[in-house]
């Protein structure tokens, strides 16, 4: 499934993105640039520039250009390691540097590598010591009248904002809304020639000077006339307001604007349809896959739970190109006639599409013995395999199993399935 994010009124699908860092710098060539309905602006910024500013720089400029967009700007904070990746991929790697100050430079604060990121690495300069308390100063109290310094104890994964990872290393989330200076780590450990527990050691320091990152959305962007608007009268706007700053963010392009196409190559669920059964007559049916154009179902029929069991531990993670040849061992196509009785060993069974369901498969079967059939089977399984099918180069047909997501969510080549109604409504018909 492929989807993509184009522009305004016509493909809902392709987004302009542009990666910028929003520091002190010199301005690089304009690129080529392309609009689209969702704009996404990769920033980053100096550690002592606040979310808020990132915010009303946007806004200011949106003002400023004539643009519009639904809502306000969605500003959300993305890691360090997201922005290395994203600058690499689009051929314009930054390497994203945190410089440590610390007074001990053996003591390393630096952002981990997670999806929250927010949280820091604190590595003492051993293993073998242990951190009992770290206190941290912030650029102002977290309430009015409060302390600037807060101090955290560790405690389980989960339970606090400092937390053991392994001897010696610990992880912190300090508070987003405040700006760390400096820190000190106490920290008890054994003197190496006495054994001796020496508690209460202090290592200070500064706290790195780390740039935060952020992906800017501005949805639905267009002009006064809801027309589709130039994002780069954007980033000039934004640009022009900044001369009047006396601390400026400046626009650093990394690269022009980029197309992205997301793509979904995972097969899709499966929902049954429903079988029928009429007098001496069942109908076995399939449903179609989103997205996907099978020429027919095979269907491994009759077997009981535990052979079903079994078909799916040797089917279900075949080869999607060698199970149609192993299919065709013990097939029977869909215009053969074919009778089912309680001698009958498994086949692989053909459903065509049904003319009266489009998109859908089934075959009708006649039932012999129906009272030894439901002695033998008291439930009846089956195993589905959607097949497609395309010409080659030499005129003769490629097949393919089409993957589809079991009951775990897995890709699979087959999936196994009771069938319903030969519980609920008993065939009739010839004893």
């Amino acid at each position: 499934m492929v989807g993509a994010i184009r522009s305004a009124s016509r493909v809902a699908g392709l987004a302009a993105l542009s990666i910028l860092t929003l520091t002190a710098g010199a301005q690089e060539p304009k690129l080529p640039t392309s609009s689209g309905t969702t704009v996404y602006m990769v920033v980053r910024t100096k550690s002592s520039v606040p979310e808020k500013r990132v915010t009303d720089t946007v806004s200011a400029g949106l003002t400023a250009s004539g643009t519009q967009i639904d809502g306000a700007p969605q500003v959300k904070p993305v890691s360090p390691l997201f922005f290395e990746q994203f600058a690499e991929l689009i051929g314009n790697p930054r390497k994203v540097e945190v410089v440590n100050s610390t007074e001990d430079p053996t003591v390393s604060v630096r952002p981990l590598p997670s999806r929250d990121v927010n949280v820091q690495e604190i590595r003492l300069p051993s293993p073998k010591q242990t951190l009992t308390k770290l206190q941290v100063r912030y650029d102002k109290p977290a309430q009015s009248g409060g302390q600037a310094t807060e101090e955290y104890l560790p405690k389980p994964p989960g339970e606090g904002e400092l937390a053991l990872i392994e001897p010696g290393r610990y992880s912190f989330r300090p508070d987003s809304e405040r700006t760390p200076l400096d820190f000190t780590a106490i920290v008890d450990e054994r003197d190496e020639k006495t054994r001796m527990l020496i508690r209460g050691k202090e290592l200070k320091g500064t706290w790195p000077d780390a740039d935060k990152f952020y992906v800017v959305t501005l949805r639905n962007y267009r002009n006064r006339l809801n027309e589709r608007a130039d994002h780069e009268a954007l980033m000039q706007a934004i640009e022009r307001g900044q001369s009047n700053e006396a601390n400026p963010l400046t626009i650093t392009r990394l690269g022009g604007d980029q197309v992205f196409l997301f793509a979904d190559l995972t097969g899709e669920g499966v929902t049954p349809d429903e079988d029928y059964i009429k007098g001496n007559k069942l109908t076995l049916r399939a449903p179609g896959l989103p997205n996907r154009n099978p020429r027919r179902v095979w269907m491994l029929f009759p077997l009981t739970e535990k052979e079903q069991d079994a078909a799916i531990q040797q089917h279900a993670g075949a080869a999607t190109t060698s199970l149609p040849q192993e299919i065709r061992k013990s097939a029977i196509a869909g215009d053969a006639p074919y009778t089912l009785t309680p001698d009958s060993p498994a086949k692989w069974l053909e459903l065509t599409p049904d003319p009266g369901r489009p998109g859908r498969f089934s075959r009708e079967i006649t039932l012999d013995n129906v009272k030894g059939l439901i002695e033998k089977y008291p439930s009846i399984w089956r195993v589905t395999a959607w097949e497609f099918e395309k010409p080659g180069p030499d005129g003769q047909p490629i097949r393919e199993v089409i993957q589809v997501k079991n009951s775990e969510r897995k890709d699979v080549s087959a999936v196994g399935s009771r069938i319903l109604v030969w519980s609920a409504e008993p065939p009739k018909g010839n004893p």
